[in-house]
């Protein structure tokens, strides 16, 4: 498994023109035109993925735009072809259970129809990775995960709730299976690579 800290670029990007997925919690809406908004923040990274990625799907949360100004467009480069993929919105931990075997099999579809399938460890109500991850190494799917937040670690001496001790139990040990399977992990801090790559 090849790893690298985030920040660790090339000037320019080279091109991948293999069948590439996106799978993320973040979402985006979509014009009446179908023109693609997103969050500012998260157009900034997605626009500087569809410079390189020239055959992209991204499986996300898809919602109509409304008059919002903090959304931006996102422009489709010449030679790039990004096709949508919408996933269950995870609004509510309830809402997200009773949608699981939807998301399962909409991502099951989706990882079917690429080479290569980009995810990660965290997310509420409960990561979309877990999901995405365990179809990429079934169907053995390139994989590559961006670890960038630990949410779910106990911080502190103040007291957690039950809810919180779970997910905690849960989570880590999971992190640390997706990550050593993983074929290439970026790590935003040392200390997670460090404390979840243990092969």
């Amino acid at each position: 498994m090849k790893q690298a800290n985030h920040g660790d670029s090339c000037t320019e990007q080279p091109k991948i023109d293999r069948p590439y997925l996106l799978v993320t919690s973040i979402p985006y809406f979509l014009g009446a035109d179908g023109s693609i908004w997103l969050e500012q923040l998260w157009h900034r990274d997605l626009a500087a993925h569809v410079r390189y990625l020239e055959r992209l799907t991204l499986a996300a949360p898809c919602y109509p735009k409304t008059a919002e100004s903090h959304l931006v467009r996102l422009d489709i480069p010449s030679g790039v072809m990004l096709r949508l993929q919408a996933i269950p919105r995870m609004e509510s931990t309830l809402g997200a259970v009773l949608r699981f075997p939807k998301t399962v099999a909409t991502l099951w579809s989706a990882i079917g129809q690429v080479e290569i399938v980009h995810s990660g460890v965290a997310g509420w109500p409960y990561p979309i990775g877990w999901v995405a991850n365990s179809i990429a190494l079934a169907r053995r799917k390139k994989l590559i995960l961006v670890v960038e937040s630990t949410p779910w670690r106990l911080i502190g001496s103040s007291r957690h709730n039950w809810k919180h001790r779970l997910r905690a139990r849960v989570a880590e040990p999971l992190a640390r299976f997706f990550v050593d399977r993983a074929d290439l992990c970026i790590f935003t801090q040392p200390g997670y690579r460090d404390s979840l790559l243990t092969q």
